[in-house]
């Protein structure tokens, strides 16, 4: 007998290697559409070249108003996933003069209607557009809550509360409506100033049998995951403790993986495409992308976990699961302590979060000093290994 892994029912998952360039930009909320470098044209949907004058079509940024001129709802669709739940509302929308698409639309949505468009990830990690008029809240769509993983109603598990940003994870997550927000703490202890928000839960990353008997009680109800590995504040320099780094920050993560995913694959394959789905949530420092060689052994150690958070998410992807990494800089009253860098206050991260959950991002980058170096190290890794090198870059 051959046995099959059951999947849930998805959207479509065939895509070109040109559309997955917007998958990039709506995985990092950008609203962005395809546009020729040659005659400046949007073309959609996305295709290989212009086909006014076959020249190379790019993501670009554009305006995200536009104006519904056809709408219909779907009552028979082909797709199995879009039969369950409430029928989808789609529409056809002109950006001005210049091109028009197809889009989902929000309920309240009229032709005619001036709306606000956004470039989602659908359940399958596929980029998508969806509109709604501006005095209409997506919250009250079921389908776009579908395309998201907001805490609303949800139960939160935060691993680590010795984390610096965990007191503002929680305060964020009760303020965004969670139905219950859990924490992790190796003795089961909680902090006064969080008590009545968090629920003390016994997890200890560094203990395998803690992590799987924590698994097995919570991983049936737990809805979203966030992960919170790394290093406390020390007066160890992190980058010389390469043991403790890569045992507590990448270990810790494996055995999250090994003892949650499971668990969320076999719900995920039980419930129907129109309920909402589980989230998984990587905080990781952006020295886990480069570092400085002070920080060496602190870098391996997330830039092991920022693999094990890839390949997690292609793992989650077959199964509807949205991963979600966290790209932050140093934090205010955390482990990897630069002086010459501003520190990002957790308080900001958690609110970065928040709005990153709401709009069912895949990828989150917090602080100025991470946005910079992300983007320096993606048009020239070069001119930042020597910015390190010689002290020019920070």
């Amino acid at each position: 007998m051959t046995l099959r892994t059951q999947h849930p029912d998805l959207p479509p998952v065939l895509r070109s290697t040109a559309a997955h360039l917007l998958t990039r930009a709506a995985a990092r909320g950008a609203f962005m559409l395809p546009r020729c470098r040659n005659c400046a044209r949007i073309s959609w949907p996305i295709r290989e070249a212009c086909p006014h004058c076959l020249g190379d079509i790019v993501p670009d940024c554009a305006s995200a108003r536009a104006t519904v001129i056809a709408c219909t709802t779907v009552l028979a669709p082909v797709a199995p996933y879009f039969r369950a739940g409430e029928p989808w509302v789609t529409g056809l929308l002109a950006f001005g003069a210049e091109a028009s698409a197809l889009a989902f639309l929000h309920p309240d949505a009229r032709v005619g209607d001036q709306v606000c468009v956004r470039l989602v990830l659908d359940r399958a990690g596929q980029a998508v557009l969806y509109a709604a008029p501006e005095r209409a809240a997506p919250s009250a769509d079921p389908h776009w809550m579908e395309m998201t993983m907001s805490p609303q109603g949800r139960s939160v598990l935060i691993t680590d509360m010795r984390h610096p940003a965990a007191g503002d994870l929680a305060r964020m997550l009760r303020a965004e409506g969670a139905a219950e927000v859990l924490g992790g703490s190796a003795d089961g202890l909680m902090p006064e100033d969080l008590a009545g928000l968090v629920t003390p839960v016994a997890l200890d990353l560094s203990q395998p049998e803690n992590v799987r008997a924590c698994a097995a009680r919570l991983g049936g109800t737990v809805d979203l995951l966030i992960t919170t590995t790394d290093l406390p504040a020390a007066t160890t320099p992190p980058g010389r403790d390469a043991e403790g780094a890569m045992s507590i920050i990448a270990e810790g993560l494996d055995r999250l993986i090994q003892a949650f995913s499971p668990m969320f694959f076999h719900r995920a394959s039980q419930t129907t495409a129109a309920a909402r789905p589980l989230g998984w949530v990587n905080l990781l420092s952006v020295f886990g992308v480069i570092c400085p060689p002070g920080l060496a052994r602190y870098g391996a150690a997330h830039a092991a976990a920022l693999s094990l958070s890839t390949c997690l998410r292609m793992e989650c992807l077959p199964f509807g699961l949205r991963v979600m990494h966290v790209l932050h800089g140093p934090l205010t009253g955390g482990g990897a302590f630069m002086p010459e860098v501003p520190m990002l206050r957790p308080a900001a991260l958690a609110q970065s979060l928040a709005a990153a959950l709401r709009e069912g991002r895949e990828e989150l980058i917090v602080g100025d000093h991470a946005v910079d170096l992300v983007q320096r190290y993606e048009e020239n890794p070069k001119s930042v290994e020597r910015g390190f090198a010689f002290k020019t870059l920070s």
